[in-house]
């Protein structure tokens, strides 16, 4: 009788089996198909109703799922920002493992970041990590020794007397940043943004600085020994008094 109404009723969803008409129909599908074989209309009855009851549960659980995804998904934003906060405030810390634990913390991602610049942010740092601007943080005195820094923006940052022997800096944006009398002794700054830097008196002996940008920056005094200038941009580079500084690195042919 049902079937009969549902297919006057043109298929209508609701005169579907459900709940025991649903079970008690499947059961005698399984039990007695042999001895009382349905009709293809019953068979295709049946199977609908068990399309639609799947799809009413999976509905009804997707209610139940989104506020609590919504729930994990605001607790988890603001565990991050207070953890960014934290990080932040740890920056010229006086415990050197805390300040430089801070620091890689805070651009972990950086690099990926620019990779992939199309990606939105907050799936990014999900997926590679934090990206936070560190431009005019204080790090005087810091030591980064070995930190990855690569795509950071440090513009305009104090890195004062910094050591940060080798360090990844590689892709940096680093303009306007102080490094005068930092330790870069075997960093990586090839890519980096060095424009209008501050690199007196800084320590670059056997340091990348391939395809770096250094218009306008101040090396006077910079220890330069088996430096890596090769497509270097030194435009109005102010390279006075600078150390161990051969012909053979300003000569370097373009690769």
């Amino acid at each position: 009788m049902i079937l009969v109404i549902w297919q006057e009723r043109e298929q209508s969803k609701g005169y579907l089996l459900q709940g025991v008409l649903l079970i008690e129909a499947k059961q005698f599908q399984k039990e007695r198909a042999d001895t009382f074989p349905l009709s293809d209309a019953a068979r295709a009855y049946i199977q609908k109703s068990v399309w639609h009851q799947r799809y009413s549960l999976l509905k009804m659980a997707s209610w139940l799922i989104i506020p609590d995804l919504l729930i994990v998904g605001i607790v988890e934003y603001n565990i991050r920002e207070n953890s960014i906060k934290a990080d932040i405030s740890r920056l010229d810390s006086e415990s050197e493992y805390e300040e430089k634990k801070a620091v890689e913390a805070l651009v972990s991602g950086c690099s990926a970041h620019r990779r992939n610049s199309s990606v939105p942010k907050y799936m990014a740092e999900r997926l590679w990590g934090n990206c936070e601007s560190l431009s005019q943080a204080p790090l005087a005195n810091a030591n980064l020794r070995a930190a990855n820094l690569s795509g950071a923006d440090l513009r305009a940052a104090s890195l004062f007397s910094a050591s940060l022997g080798g360090a990844s800096l590689s892709g940096a944006s680093l303009s306007g940043a102080s490094l005068s009398d930092a330790s870069l002794t075997a960093a990586d700054l090839s890519g980096a943004d060095l424009r209008s830097a501050n690199l007196s008196g800084a320590s670059l002996s056997g340091a990348s600085l391939r395809s770096a940008d250094l218009r306008s920056a101040d090396l006077s005094g910079a220890d330069l020994r088996s430096a890596n200038l090769s497509d270097a941009i030194l435009l109005s580079t102010d390279l006075r008094d600078s150390k161990n500084l051969t012909v053979e690195q300003l000569n370097r042919p373009l690769a």
